[in-house]
């Protein structure tokens, strides 16, 4: 062969291999940073969307079989126009994200786990059950959201710690808080080794979960009214750091959203119960989030509370319960400047209003936990009374009415992971912006503080 020829065909090879070689570098390179660089990429939007939108789409409740308030409408009635108004609770949020979220709780934690997963758009063929507790009650599933990330829940009856894994005679629907290390593999399998999803290779080498919201199972901590919490069920920071840290163990979260303890027909006290346990996990919270070598990166609070003692408010001032010169005009004023403490004294005073009304219970459903009229019912009620209307919030005195107050904790829900995944707090770490995030995220939604609309039918990000 002519040397020329040779020359010419050598130099083709180099090109060609070169260009092969830099196509499949940045191929790699792509993946590489892609996989190790997940946390840059997590992100989480939402949208507000009035009741007056054209596109509005109202909450259908598409994976709860069970608390869906529009299934017996005819024995409901609504009760105050708040709720009726779309700067108050007639909205709802859409999310995006592609982060990967566990809901760990009793049947109001896979409540909300099934109502997340209708606002970030789980389709029905991307949504799986992986286990059952008993007959059509979900115990374990999974859901992947358009964007690659996904929505868990996992049921328990009782405060979630290591010493009651694999404890198979206290498994939901038995008390106490027993669970199954086959269920977390189930669900971490879903996670690592599933196709579900937009890009299967970062899937399958995700090997953790990154948010694991913690609801307290406080249905299932069961005591009589005129005894005293045993240590084994109080939910106190012992209790809180050992959910944490199991929740780190079995999912490795790197964020832990804390639920404060809503308004349920199985609180006797608000002071002696919900607002201990709250003050507990904020002073908790407080305290963790400075500690050097904490096995969870970021820990936040949605102060549920708030939000159920405001409904409970309204409601009992509409049936009459309470005088209208209780109202929660306070509560409903632009909140976005308030200190902690500040926040902290309207809860306190929101408290001292609603918890004399806890006693006024109707004679259903439950021996020691009987329905509350001021939260429960839709009309007025008395003790002797066997049966009233509900109202269009609460189904039971315990679950939600997730068409109407789904709006709101989807909102403080996602406003506070924005908080955590906001690319300025990733870098820099700076815990005063996590808290004062967290506040303003509970003050817009968690308290019944308006929706500034302002002619718009749609919000991102508010």
């Amino acid at each position: 062969m002519p040397p020329c020829k040779t020359k010419g065909t050598l130099i083709f090879l180099i090109i060609t291999t070169t260009i092969i070689m830099g196509m499949f570098l940045s191929i790699l390179q792509s993946k590489i940073v892609r996989l190790f660089s997940k946390d840059n990429e997590k992100f989480i939007n939402y949208t507000l969307l009035s009741s007056e939108a054209s596109d509005f789409k109202p909450f259908n409740n598409t994976y709860d079989i069970f608390y869906n308030c529009r299934n017996d409408a005819k024995y409901r009635r609504e009760t105050s126009p708040t709720f009726l108004s779309p700067s108050v609770l007639n909205f709802v949020t859409m999310i995006r994200t592609n982060l990967n979220i566990v809901f760990v709780g009793d049947s109001v934690g896979i409540q909300l786990s099934q109502a997340l997963q209708e606002a970030v758009s789980v389709p029905q063929s991307r949504r799986k059950v992986l286990h059952y507790s008993w007959r059509d009650h979900e115990g374990v599933h999974f859901g992947a959201t358009p964007e690659g990330g996904s929505v868990a829940g996992f049921r328990i009856t009782g405060l979630f710690t290591e010493k009651q894994k694999d404890n198979l005679f206290q498994l939901p629907p038995t008390p106490g808080g027993g669970w199954k290390t086959e269920h977390i593999q189930l669900l971490n399998d879903a996670l690592n080794y599933g196709t579900i999803g937009e890009d299967e290779y970062v899937r399958k080498h995700q090997k953790y979960w990154d948010v694991g919201v913690i609801q307290w199972p406080y249905g299932w901590l069961r005591f009589k009214k005129e005894e005293t919490r045993p240590p084994e069920l109080q939910i106190d920071s012992d209790a809180i750091r050992e959910a944490i840290d199991t929740t780190f163990h079995e999912f490795g979260v790197e964020t832990v959203v804390l639920l404060t303890i809503p308004i349920q027909n199985n609180v006797f006290d608000i002071k002696n119960e919900i607002l201990f346990v709250r003050r507990s996990m904020y002073d908790f919270v407080e305290a963790y989030m400075h500690e050097p070598d904490r096995k969870v990166k970021n820990v936040v609070v949605m102060d549920v509370s708030f939000l159920t003692m405001s409904l409970f408010l309204h409601n009992s001032i509409h049936l009459g319960i309470l005088p209208k010169d209780n109202d929660a005009s306070n509560m409903s004023s632009d909140n976005s400047d308030v200190t902690f403490q500040e926040y902290t004294t309207q809860i306190n005073n929101l408290a001292d209003v609603v918890n004399p009304l806890m006693n006024k219970r109707m004679d259903c459903c439950h021996v020691d936990y009987k329905q509350i009229i001021g939260y429960s019912c839709g009309e007025r009620a008395d003790s002797s009374t066997k049966k009233c209307k509900r109202n269009f919030y609460s189904h039971d005195g315990m679950h939600f009415c997730m068409h109407m107050v789904g709006g709101r904790m989807h909102a403080a829900f996602a406003c506070l992971l924005r908080c955590v995944y906001e690319k300025n707090y990733r870098k820099h770490s700076n815990q005063n912006f996590l808290k004062n995030c967290e506040l303003k995220c509970n003050t817009k939604f968690m308290t019944f503080r308006p929706i500034q609309w302002e002619g718009l039918a749609a919000l991102d990000n508010y």
